[in-house]
């Protein structure tokens, strides 16, 4: 509707320059103070050895391997296979340190989880090189018709998969999509030649169409002849060479060069014969080849992360998979037919025993690559910034030291966090538990001991049904096959803190912890007798030790961290102070740099006073988590702070107890039964 002015909208309240520039109206459109979201508190990141190592290191434009820490949420069990590919019994050293990311996630559950996987392929000095592999595709028809006889199907090659060079073994790092995309061109005009062969590259030319107009790249991958062609033929000698990638496109459309997958020569009569009438059909490359766009000479086309577990495998090398798929023929073509690989052109795949060997020990390389792991986490970014809980798959005094001073210097910086370590599965005696050095709870001289840090023991059994059939050694020294491993009880801590509201007691027998706790088997193999006597020792000296209860199954039986200052020994209150903190925190800091308006400070307490009362729940009891609170915005504020910007909200909450000891006073007697329970 017009009038006799404009009108304007502010979120804020203008100066009186802005209101009186023009006539008219300024609508102010404040916003009234919000609800407090509260902070993440179940956010825990396990850092491990995976099988696929695409989120620590990617290949380059030159075939290179290096390092690319990109730790990744995971959204479900099929979804943490797509992150860290499944299970590898050569990651890991099993019944002592540990470090299969896999095996110490099995069986565990989490409100959210991030996964970091350590790098596992470059060299410690010198360069990695990556590799590339390829598939046939299905044969025409015949030789005068191109539908190939069955469709084209996509697949992946997983991370894990092995190839072998000789006695060398060598396992895919990164998983590879073969597509499935329509074909680009075919027809069955195609003239060929022997003349110059042998030779690592031949001719294709049509009669008519074009190869540039039906979009015809290099790299792209041809289906020549058929299988199913007359004998001595064209098409039937041609198919012999399998399916071949284009190196080239003449510009006149009409001519293709090509080569075979492997870069072998043509032999005329063998895999190579002349005429006018082969039938060829062009796919595009991603539907063969893991290097698409690329012809085999070319270094931008090894893009597959690989780990060489025996022996160093030499440029250019070919790569035969194990076990060896079923072939394509002229009536069979499955999705791995033909599967084969190379080696980078230039470099080597070099093998370094710290590294690539098979369930290796600990040692300088490998706990570097852990710590380059755990300072990824530091990246201010989704999904890093949010995690609370960081664990180590391997159990390595040097990692669990790493560990703690990333949660401090973390929570420093507003990444609040914990970290709860174990160790390894060969530390057996309670003495040595207890003791200050590590692998002791008390770290090097107690060095390892703060509230942001829990220590959990004795390790717990469970059943990995990916292990079953594989002998691994058990934490007494023995082996098993029957898929029944010793683990040790970080990480299943973690999942139940995932699982718990912060202000719960972790040891309580109550849900979650069942329902999160039910995978574990018993104690791992070598546990001593532990009584009560025990645990009153573990508590002391604080330890969050698993204890398998008669009645309620495996618990967590006390709520410690490793700290013996007063205040600082709950895992609950440390957890409880930070989720208020930081949701407290994220609200204040969105209200940063603003004027110090009065009605901002409303705001603010306001707010923090909603946020608190929701908390408390005086309305609906069974909703409370806390006892009581207060807040103050005034008695901590004066002029001078005011002057240099700065406001004081004064926040002091009250946690409710836990009833961890309930006394049952009792009078039984002929006479009647009297109970108290306090």
């Amino acid at each position: 509707m017009s009038g006799a002015g404009f009108i304007r909208r502010y979120g804020y309240v203008p100066g009186a320059d802005e209101i009186s520039a023009i006539e008219g109206v300024v609508i102010v459109d404040q916003r009234t103070p919000g609800p407090i979201s509260g902070a993440s508190y179940g956010v825990v990141c396990v850092v491990g050895e995976a099988t696929d190592m695409s989120r620590a290191c990617k290949a380059n434009t030159s075939g290179e391997v290096v390092q690319s820490y990109r730790p990744a949420e995971v959204y479900g069990g099929s979804d943490l296979i797509e992150k860290i590919g499944g299970f590898d019994s050569t990651l890991g050293e099993f019944g002592d340190e540990m470090g299969n990311l896999f095996v110490e996630l099995r069986n565990k559950s989490f409100t959210r989880l991030v996964v970091a996987p350590v790098d596992l392929l470059t060299r410690s000095s010198g360069t990695q090189y990556a590799i590339r592999i390829w598939r046939t595709l299905p044969t025409s028809r015949s030789a005068t018709d191109t539908t190939p006889i069955t469709a084209v199907a996509p697949y992946r090659v997983p991370a894990g998969t092995e190839f072998r060079e000789g006695s060398n073994r060598i396992l895919t790092a990164s998983p590879v999509d073969f597509t499935a995309l329509p074909r680009r061109s075919a027809g069955v005009d195609g003239t060929t030649s022997v003349a110059g062969l042998p030779a690592a590259t031949v001719t294709i030319t049509r009669a008519a169409g074009s190869f540039v107009t039906d979009g015809v790249v290099e790299g792209d991958a041809v289906v020549v002849g058929s299988l199913n062609a007359a004998a001595a033929s064209q098409n039937l000698v041609c198919s012999a060479a399998g399916t071949c990638r284009v190196v080239s496109v003449n510009t006149n459309g009409l001519e293709i060069t090509v080569q075979k997958q492997d870069g072998s020569n043509f032999v005329a009569g063998a895999s190579w014969a002349a005429g006018a009438a082969l039938a060829y059909v062009v796919y595009p490359g991603s539907n063969a080849d893991s290097g698409p766009e690329n012809q085999l000479s070319e270094v931008a086309g090894y893009t597959v992360l690989a780990r060489p577990i025996v022996a160093t495998t030499v440029a250019a090398t070919a790569l035969a998979p194990s076990p060896t798929p079923t072939a394509a023929s002229g009536t069979y073509w499955g999705p791995t037919s033909g599967l084969a690989g190379i080696s980078h052109p230039t470099g080597a795949l070099t093998y370094e025993a710290a590294v690539h060997a098979p369930n290796t020990a600990a040692n300088a390389t490998l706990r570097t690559r852990y710590e380059s792991a755990i300072d990824s986490l530091l990246n201010d970014d989704t999904p890093t910034n949010e995690i609370n809980v960081v664990v180590s798959a391997r159990k390595d005094e040097t990692i669990q030291a790493k560990l703690r001073s990333h949660v401090l210097a973390a929570s420093q910086v507003g990444m609040t966090r914990i970290a709860i370590i174990s160790p390894d599965l060969r530390i057996q005696a309670i003495s040595d538990v207890l003791s200050s050095s590590a692998p002791g709870v008390g770290g090097t001289g107690g060095a390892v001991r703060d509230e942001r840090v829990i220590y959990c023991w004795p390790g717990a059994r469970t059943r990995v049904p990916e292990a079953v059939g594989t002998s691994l050694t058990c934490a007494d020294a023995t082996t098993t096959d029957d898929g029944i491993l010793d683990t040790t009880t970080d990480t299943w801590l973690a999942s139940l803190l995932s699982n718990l509201q912060p202000e719960l007691n972790p040891g309580q027998a109550a849900d979650p912890v069942p329902r999160v706790l039910s995978s574990i088997i018993g104690y791992q193999r070598g546990t001593p007798a532990l009584d009560m006597s025990t645990y009153i020792l573990f508590k002391q000296f604080g330890v969050c030790a698993l204890r398998m209860a008669r009645n309620v199954g495996p618990i967590f039986q006390s709520n410690v961290t490793t700290s013996l200052t007063s205040g600082a020994t709950s895992i609950s209150r440390r957890r409880m102070a930070d989720f208020i903190q930081d949701s407290l925190a994220a609200r204040y800091n969105q209200m940063s740099k603003m004027l110090g308006r009065q009605s901002v400070k409303d705001a603010l307490r306001s707010e923090t006073e909603a946020f608190l009362s929701d908390l408390l729940s005086e309305n609906n009891p069974e909703a409370q988590r806390i006892e009581s609170y207060t807040v103050d915005d005034k008695s901590p504020n004066t002029p001078t702070l005011a002057a240099r910007g700065i406001h004081i909200i004064k926040v002091v909450v009250y946690t409710l107890n836990h009833l961890d000891t309930i006394v049952l006073q009792s009078e039984v007697g002929p006479s009647g039964i009297t109970v108290t329970a306090s």
